[in-house]
């Protein structure tokens, strides 16, 4: 039988939240703002601004790796491109896209534009090309 020991050392805040001091064991724990919990990032007001930035910075970065794979040196097929955007992209995108429901408009227009640029990247578009809603 194995034995498993967790450290716990924070405590994750709810605004309007109690201020008494959360003990476990004799080791007071420290209170926090945010919290990742399997890749999410929760924060107090539930605003999910920190979530959809980190969103929007991995998918820019694998939006680069889209961008180089079209090269003007070695066309690839659009159907190759969408096949990474949908492999690749696209499941950090939707990973935990239920909670994002709640957030607010400019907060998922942040993961929004990452798609967007995608898009254009795939089709080849100009990136002034604007997208309808």
């Amino acid at each position: 039988m194995k034995n498993v020991i967790c450290d716990i050392t924070d405590t994750w805040v709810f605004k309007g939240a109690s201020s008494d001091p959360t003990f476990y064991g004799d080791y007071q724990l420290q209170k926090t703002l945010e919290a990742t919990y399997l890749g999410i990032v929760l924060d107090s007001r539930l605003s999910w601004n920190k979530q959809a930035s980190r969103v929007q910075a991995v998918g820019e970065t694998r939006n680069g790796l889209l961008k180089r794979l079209s090269g003007v040196k070695w066309s690839t097929t659009q159907d190759l491109l969408c096949t990474t955007y949908k492999s690749y992209i696209r499941p950090d995108i939707e990973y935990g896209s239920e909670l994002l429901v709640t957030a607010s408009e400019a907060v998922q227009n942040k993961i929004e534009t990452v798609q967007n640029n995608a898009l254009r990247i795939i089709t080849g578009g100009a990136f002034s090309t604007p997208i309808p809603p």
